[in-house]
């Protein structure tokens, strides 16, 4: 826990995260974006999970601006992995992001995607 945390919760105090409150309404913008001018009507529920045309896009590290996958690290992963789902991607940034040096492991992961007969 950090001091803030220790402080916030002493004085009683609701903790909120206001970058995530602003990201969902981003995502409530852009859900009535597309309902006015495509007629589609999403929700967080609703979102397909495994979109294939987003999948392209992730594999070709066209991922500028895109949450967790955006910086050159990720960027460069991404062709190497192919990411095909969701977990495929959750796999992707724990193996990349900054935290325990687990390098190690990223060669050992990709092998078999890239050489499916290595396995």
């Amino acid at each position: 826990m950090t001091s803030g945390t220790r402080t916030i919760s002493r004085s009683r105090l609701f903790k909120v995260d206001l970058l995530a409150l602003g990201a969902l309404y981003q995502l409530h913008l852009a859900f009535d974006l597309l309902k006015h001018h495509r007629d589609i009507s999403l929700t967080m529920a609703t979102i397909p999970a495994e979109d294939s045309a987003t999948y392209d896009m992730i594999c070709t590290a066209d991922t500028v601006g895109t949450f967790q996958i955006e910086s050159r690290a990720q960027m460069s992963m991404l062709p190497r992995l192919k990411p095909r789902t969701f977990y495929d991607l959750v796999v992707e940034v724990s193996l990349v992001r900054p935290g325990p040096d687990l390098r190690w492991h990223v060669h050992p992961y990709l092998r078999p995607r890239t050489r499916p007969s290595s396995r």
